[in-house]
């Protein structure tokens, strides 16, 4: 269990000696796979000693196709119908719709509608900040860098790191990641984390409604898999298809700095992997009858009792499983929700997830529920969350925004 924990040099304290490994370490052990497959993609560009290998498709099936959906202004307008009740709000919201681009950015600035409609600024400026909420994130941006804000937002990485970089895109673009570090004073591990970030990001979303197709789905993919075992205990396993198999070129001499570099960055990741699987093992010791039962089967659990369980830190298992998702028999979960002793008193989050999955399942498919919709049935029933939590809630369910969701009456 201790694998990555000599590596890290956990001080009887549990404070890690924070060398360039070990932060590089630290560096991917808080990213997600997909985060994470992104780097990798980056640094095999840049180094040929490391080779990626996508495992192969099983069978011959073809994927199925979506039935063409609505265009960008149709899709828009819907929300906002749906969003808001007559009045000026709006007929505002639809007049900023009427601004908008094929990329899905606003082609007129805040200011020239005001002026055109004889209103203040800020009456605008709040209704666009209201429409901005619609999916896919980051319709309705002013720019590019508010394009990206707004998903990275949505996403839940908008911290310092993910700020000074959607400040500084020209130099990210001129000198690169490290050049974004130094001017703003940050890590550059935590730099590089939020780059990798932000290249899975869509910088154009409204040109995915092209040709009348609606915006893909951004169905988040399971880090890890649960499996039971021949006894009936649970176990954790990586996805396969959620990262590809990093290498050694064959022929590699160490005395080579990229090859070493390489070598370094195949051993971190097989650490890293290791250790994952350690932690989430240690949570399914716990909570692997909530996997059959549901959330009512969850126990009471807190980090430092897995952080114990493995003999890691705190802060370790925490970074380890910060966004990490697992596809259960319930369906896909963050692991967040195998910890309720830290939610506060509206109810665990796997409660809330299990009471959304459900109102889902018994929709109307020709009038499914919208995300504020579902946000009040939750709170009907004693679960109080905001809209945007179940937008959140539902991306880690896997279950698609309401209009993607629609289907043509007797279908």
């Amino acid at each position: 269990m201790g694998s990555m924990a000599g590596k890290l040099r956990v001080a009887p304290q549990r404070r890690l000696a924070l060398t360039p490994q070990v932060r590089r370490a630290l560096d991917l052990l808080r990213m997600d796979a997909a985060a994470l497959a992104r780097l990798l993609e980056d640094e095999a560009a840049a180094n040929p000693w490391l080779v990626l290998t996508w495992p192969r498709a099983v069978g011959g099936d073809m994927p199925d196709v979506p039935a063409p959906g609505p265009g960008l202004q149709a899709h828009v307008q819907g929300w906002i119908v749906a969003q808001f009740p007559p009045g000026q709000d709006r007929d505002l919201a639809l007049e900023l719709a009427g601004a908008l681009e094929p990329t899905g950015w606003l082609g007129d600035p805040p200011e020239h509608i005001a002026a055109r409609l004889g209103l203040p600024v800020g009456r605008v400026q709040e209704v666009l900040t209201t429409v901005q909420r619609i999916e896919p994130a980051g319709l309705f941006a002013r720019d590019l860098a508010d394009c990206l804000r707004l998903q990275a937002q949505a996403a839940g990485w908008l911290d310092a790191a993910m700020r000074a970089l959607l400040a500084r895109l020209d130099l990210l673009a001129q000198s690169g990641a490290e050049a974004v570090a130094r001017a703003a004073g940050l890590p550059r591990d935590s730099v590089a984390v939020a780059v990798a970030r932000l290249r899975g990001f869509d910088p154009k979303p409204g040109l995915a409604f092209d040709a009348g197709q609606p915006a893909p789905s951004r169905t988040p993919v399971a880090d890890v898999l649960a499996q039971r075992r021949a006894d009936g205990t649970w176990r954790a396993v990586l996805n396969p298809a959620a990262l590809p198999h990093a290498a050694l070129r064959a022929g590699a001499g160490l005395d080579d700095a990229a090859a070493r570099a390489a070598a370094d960055l195949v051993a971190l990741l097989d650490r890293r992997n290791r250790t994952l699987i350690n932690i989430v093992d240690a949570v399914l010791a716990v909570q692997g009858t909530a996997l059959e039962r549901g959330a009512c089967a969850m126990r009471p659990l807190t980090r430092a009792a897995i952080a114990e369980a493995t003999g890691l830190a705190a802060s370790t298992v925490g970074r380890a499983l910060q966004g990490v998702r697992m596809a259960t028999p319930q369906g896909m979960v963050e692991m967040a929700v195998f910890f309720p002793a830290a939610l506060g008193p509206i109810g665990s989050a796997a409660q809330a997830q299990a009471a959304l999955r459900a109102l889902i399942a018994a929709e109307s498919r020709a009038a499914p529920l919208s995300d504020t919709r579902l946000a009040t049935a939750l709170v009907a029933q004693g679960i109080a969350v905001s809209r945007r939590t179940v937008a959140k809630y539902r991306d880690r369910l896997g279950l698609p925004a309401a209009h993607l969701r629609k289907q043509p009456v007797g279908h």
